[in-house]
């Protein structure tokens, strides 16, 4: 019956332990987040995140394909460049699409274009890669 009672104190004495380090964690978060609420810098940066984010790449319908697929996006107004990239497996660019469309907009990728196989497709708005999916042409 010792044995029991050293275990459930030892284990005690851990969730003691852990207990204590994660309110020291989340007083030190919530000190980095007053410092960087105050930051120019760090507005800043999260300004440029916020317009990333709300750009949207969505997965191409129908996947598989056979003939042609719909890819739909969706861009900020702020966005002043943006692109469709497709590429093969390997990693090699085959493709690029100017977007010049702010808000939803779509591009159709028919099968003449492209020979059967697996291919990723990303959209790089403003220099940054917004989202990168995958389709499947078939035979």
């Amino acid at each position: 019956m010792s044995d029991a009672l050293e275990s459930t104190k030892a284990q005690k004495a851990i969730i003691d332990s852990l207990s204590q380090e994660i309110s020291n964690l989340k007083n030190t978060i919530t000190q980095i987040s007053l410092n960087r609420d105050n930051s120019e810098e760090y507005n800043s940066e999260l300004r440029h995140d916020n317009q990333i984010n709300s750009a949207k790449l969505y997965q191409n319908y129908p996947n598989p394909f056979r003939e042609s697929t719909i890819i739909r996006y969706n861009l900020s107004a702020s966005t002043t460049s943006a692109t469709l990239n497709i590429y093969n497996m390997n990693g090699k660019q085959l493709k690029s699409i100017n977007l010049p469309q702010k808000g939803e907009g779509s591009v159709t990728i028919r099968k003449r274009t492209l020979k059967a196989g697996m291919y990723l497709y990303s959209i790089i708005a403003d220099g940054e890669i917004i989202d990168t999916k995958q389709f499947v042409l078939t035979k």
